[in-house]
């Protein structure tokens, strides 16, 4: 797409901020954020949290002005490199009218994060014109036992590093297991993995554009 700002590259020694813009219902959950700062900080990334990463445990969490405040401030942060979404939710759409997307534009950092952080990644696409990374969370990704999967590992940092990203070959292997994280059975075992058998084509043929990711939910 023409005329958006890309914000500059994440790489070994970078600085990642773990927000919570969207929900503080890691609160229950610290442990994975823990193991997601750790996973970080032993793959080579200086790793901070901002006030409200676990406030309270509510999906509804926080003031909205509150949350847009601290995801600003580690967004304009000339030290921070990348916001990383602690994890999704229900509620990010609510910090939009109080983002300073003009200074967003002005100096861009990069964003990471999925669900409804589509909300925020819209808001910086069609208000601030920035360059945003619809991918992995601290808690859900990053802090999966013993370790995340090696092609979100790699995916993501060949992304941030801003290689090539295409052409996008399927994951070896997949879950949909649910490890309860509230009773922590997610660190006592990895989940079951299955082999992924590849991509199932809808419809044949060729396309050419922009391709947006981002949750329908959020969305419609």
């Amino acid at each position: 797409m023409n005329g958006l700002r890309k914000p500059p590259r994440v790489t070994d020694g970078s600085k990642v901020a773990v927000v919570a813009p969207s929900s503080t219902a890691t609160a229950p959950f610290e442990h994975r954020v823990d193991a997601a700062v750790e996973f970080l900080t032993d793959h080579g990334y200086e790793v901070t949290g901002s006030p409200g990463t676990g406030h309270d445990g509510a999906w509804r969490g926080g003031d909205a002005a509150e949350r847009a405040q601290a995801f600003a401030d580690a967004f304009l942060d000339p030290s921070i490199d990348l916001v990383l979404a602690a994890i999704g939710g229900v509620t990010a759409n609510t910090l939009l009218p109080h983002l300073p997307f003009d200074a967003f534009r002005a100096d861009p950092t990069a964003v990471c994060g999925y669900s409804d952080i589509a909300a925020i990644h819209y808001g910086l696409l069609s208000q601030s014109r920035i360059t945003t990374f619809y991918g992995p969370c601290a808690a859900t990704e990053f802090g999966e036992y013993p370790e995340p999967f090696a092609y979100t590992i790699d995916s993501f940092a060949e992304t941030m590093r801003g290689e090539a990203v295409g052409p996008v070959d399927p994951s070896q292997a997949w879950t949909d297991e649910v490890l309860d994280w509230e009773l922590k059975l997610d660190r006592t075992r990895a989940r079951d993995r299955r082999p992924t058998p590849g991509y199932e084509l809808l419809r044949e043929g060729t396309a050419e554009g922009p391709l947006l990711g981002g949750s329908v939910p959020t969305l419609s």
